[in-house]
């Protein structure tokens, strides 16, 4: 054949339309343009083959990173290398210090050598996690191991113009970037990890999206560093992974190591549901409405969709009169339809080459349509639908008549029951192991997170020697919500006697900001000269540094640092040997009590389950142990926790407490604080003695 007609063909998927490109070519054009291309290819494939071949062989000869491995390590390690070889999950609870991070890493680079799986996925959910797996692999390729990893990071914190749209008309990282990937995945590959820093540094030397460069090559890499939202997100999971419509995972074995599994519960919830509000349509209408005086009909359409949909919140809003919320099974029809007919309407407004003044708010808010509407198709009995009303005062002019208010309201299909869709996720890899050091009652984490009934469980007890910490219990002393205004200054002394035992650095939890607030001023006014720092709502990554970093020094002086449970300080924190001598957790660490929490309580109710406990004791629980677990890191540490409440001493939370705690000691006033704390500091191994007495429900009403 001398010559051939070949067809470029571009096709839009939502309209149909098509457009066509045809060349007339010599066949020996065509056979130099197809032998160049599989050229490339076959180099391609022969670098991945030999970067299989130096991977596997590292691997292979790679030991144990430490001279040793604690007690329960070994446990978990085996246990891991078993379930990735032959599938399924893992639960695995292992006290703080126990070395998960290594325990999981090491066996699971084990099988990616012995290519029993394709590709490690660790998720987390927290930053701080991400580096701790990251300082795992630099520990192992310090002894020879050659493997490549990829940090994915959040695109809102590592996009180099993050007010401009991304969009490659206006972000010359986006325009042409498939143009210069190719260039740039081959120079990376030299290197093993990429971490945000290294991304960051390829993508500008290339002039590539920096979050789109990251996911590029995770395609390449043997392990993935990602929060979540990554594997198990409808909306953010990584699609050339696990979209059904891919089925890539069904050719290729995945590993999840899912770490601190116990914030996978509460994320999941919010991962799977999705919310509207009133205000949101509202400013998009009236954006919409101050357009050009000659309106084109596709924008008269979407405006009056916006103000459809503006008067439907309207009357939620007053649907909500008489507890502030109302709840139903479904969806309502009209709102709905409504939802249908805004997203018709502003896929026709955002299709237009000319580009609105509020593109990107429209674009924002008919994503969110999008989903929501999706999510409704697909909720079931583990679903509910509700409406919440607040009032925003003078605000309300926003409404724009006579500066009267319907007040904010915000409609959301909240996911009760995240374990079927979690299931389904799960299903994705060859093997899970979810690992943390609070996964108690054990149970109840199998079943909220769609577990298998055949998944392997382990507890791990600590392997650090047992007098090296002191556990007290302040149990003459509620922290109940309506009882904290009397609390303040006996709490205020509790810390304080904690503090004057032995001079170091304290760190004491509290389960609100406000109950923190309220005790930390009058700790200021009885301190003395005992350095004082607090928590505040929202610290910036910077300033989070700035509190740990008060925690380096130690020995001349005390310091008391206050902080939320279940906030960035409650977990994930490694403040080794004399950087911290002690904790004090100030309640139960029960949830606030809301709406949502309600629904849970409920639902785990009529399903003949302990709803409280699901809903409120559980979580509190993990979070109290969280805190408490940041004490002793090591074989070396000592540390003394002081446990503020009545609760802790009762039949319920004496079943939910670690062997580590026993036997329970009780000291009720400062005094007894100060004297047992100063005994054990000092070397008496009984410093607490065995308290007896303790079967009773509580000194406090319920």
């Amino acid at each position: 054949i001398p010559r051939s007609t070949v067809e470029l063909i571009y096709y839009q998927l939502d309209s149909g339309e098509t457009k066509r490109f045809s060349k007339d070519c010599p066949f020996t054009e065509l056979e130099a343009f197809f032998n160049t291309i599989l050229e490339k290819h076959m180099l391609w494939a022969k670098t991945l083959q030999h970067w299989a071949e130096v991977r596997n062989t590292s691997i292979k000869e790679l030991s144990f990173p430490f001279s040793a491995y604690r007690r329960g390590q070994r446990e978990l390690a085996v246990s891991v290398y078993k379930t990735a070889r032959d599938g399924g999950m893992v639960f695995a609870q292992a006290p703080t210090g126990i070395g998960k991070t290594m325990a999981t890493l090491f066996p699971s680079v084990k099988s990616v050598g012995e290519e029993l799986c394709q590709k490690l996925f660790y998720l987390t959910a927290k930053t701080i996690t991400k580096t701790i797996a990251e300082q795992a692999f630099e520990t192992m390729r310090s002894q020879g191991l050659r493997i490549k990893t990829v940090t994915i990071t959040a695109k809102e914190k590592i996009c180099f113009k993050p007010d401009v749209e991304c969009d490659p008309e206006v972000c010359e990282f986006a325009r042409g970037y498939y143009d210069r990937l190719g260039d740039a995945l081959q120079d990376m590959f030299s290197e093993d990890s990429f971490d945000r820093a290294r991304i960051e540094a390829y993508a500008r030397t290339y002039t590539l999206c920096p979050f789109e460069l990251s996911l590029d090559m995770s395609l390449w890499v043997d392990a993935v560093i990602a929060d979540y939202n990554y594997a198990f997100d409808p909306r953010a999971h990584l699609r050339r992974y696990f979209d059904e419509s891919n089925g890539k995972y069904l050719f290729e074995k995945y590993v999840f190591l899912v770490d601190e599994a116990h914030n996978l519960v509460d994320r999941a919830r919010e991962m799977f549901s999705a919310e509207l509000s009133k205000d949101h349509f509202l400013a998009v209408k009236q954006a919409c409405g101050r357009s050009k005086k000659r309106v084109p009909p596709r924008l008269r359409r979407l405006h009056s969709s916006l103000s459809e949909l503006v008067s439907c919140f309207k009357e939620v809003h007053a649907q909500c009169q008489e507890n502030c919320f109302y709840r139903s099974a479904e969806v309502p029809e009209t709102l709905s339809g409504l939802l249908w007919k805004f997203v018709r309407h502003a896929d026709e407004a955002l299709s237009v080459q000319e580009k609105l003044s509020f593109h990107q708010e429209l674009l924002d808010l008919y994503l969110e349509a999008q989903r929501f509407i999706r999510t409704a198709e697909t909720a079931g009995e583990c679903y509910t639908f509700y409406a919440e009303r607040s009032e925003r005062g003078d605000q309300g002019k926003q409404d724009g008549k006579r500066g009267r208010s319907s007040g904010e309201v915000k409609v959301k299909l909240f996911c009760i029951d995240p374990a079927p869709q979690l299931k389904a996720m799960f299903r994705r890899a060859y093997a899970s192991v979810l690992f943390s050091a609070t996964l108690s009652p054990m149970e109840y984490f199998i079943k909220v997170v769609g577990g298998d009934e055949g998944a392997v469980t382990m507890s791990l007890t600590s392997p650090f020697p047992k007098e090296n910490l002191l556990v007290l219990f302040h149990d003459r002393i509620s922290t109940r919500y309506k009882m904290r205004s009397l609390s303040y200054d006996a709490v205020a002394e509790a810390i304080a006697a904690v503090a004057r035992a032995k001079a170091g650095n304290y760190l004491v939890y509290f389960p609100s900001y406000r109950y923190m607030n309220e005790v930390y001023e009058r700790f200021c006014l009885m301190k003395g000269d005992i350095h004082a720092l607090c928590q505040r709502s929202s610290m910036t990554e910077q300033e989070r540094q700035v509190f740990l970093n008060e925690f380096s020094s130690f020995g001349e002086r005390t310091l008391a640092g206050f902080a939320v449970m279940g906030g960035v300080f409650g977990e994930g924190i490694d403040l080794v040997g004399e950087r911290l001598s002690g904790v004090v957790v100030v309640g139960v660490g029960l949830p606030q009590v809301c709406l949502e929490r309600e629904i849970v309580k409920e639902y785990y109710q009529n399903a003949d389950e302990a709803g409280f406990e699901f809903a409120y004791t559980y979580p509190g629980m993990n979070k109290v142990l969280q805190a408490v677990g940041r004490v002793i890191r090591t074989e070396t540490d000592k540390g003394v926790v002081l446990l503020i409440d009545d609760r802790f001493t009762t039949p319920l939370y004496r079943k939910l407490s670690p062997p580590g705690w026993l036997p329970f000691r009780r000291a009720g006033d400062p005094a007894a604080i100060e004297s047992r704390i100063t005994k054990f500091w000092n070397g008496d191994t009984d410093a607490g003695g065995d308290d007896e007495g303790l079967e009773r429900e509580s000194f406090f009403d319920e």
